[in-house]
C-alpha cells in the first residue's frame, strides 16, 4: 500500500493503478464493495494517532481514473 499511496500523492495515477493491479484483478470493484474499514483502514498505522488513510476511496478513484483516461475500449472489427 505505501507504494500505491506514494504514486497517488505524486499525481501519478497510472503508476498507482499498476501497483494495485498487481494484487487485484478488479480494483474498481474492490474499491467499492470490499470492507476497507475493517481490513485495510482498520490496520492502518495512521489511524492510531489520527484518521486512517481512505484506501478504498483512493483505490476507487484510481481505478475510475484509469478507466476514463488510459484504458481503451475495444472496437468492433471492420
Amino acid at each position: 500500500m505505501p507504494g500505491f499511496i506514494k504514486h497517488v500523492a505524486e499525481g501519478d495515477f497510472e503508476a498507482a493503478y499498476n501497483v494495485i493491479a498487481q494484487s487485484s484483478a478488479l480494483p474498481a470493484v474492490c474499491g467499492r464493495v470490499c470492507p476497507q474499514e475493517h481490513q485495510c483502514e482498520g490496520k492502518c498505522v495512521c489511524g492510531i494517532k489520527g484518521e486512517a488513510v481512505g484506501i478504498g476511496r483512493l483505490e476507487r478513484f484510481v481505478a475510475d481514473w484509469y478507466r476514463n483516461n488510459v484504458h481503451t475500449k475495444p472496437t468492433a472489427p471492420a
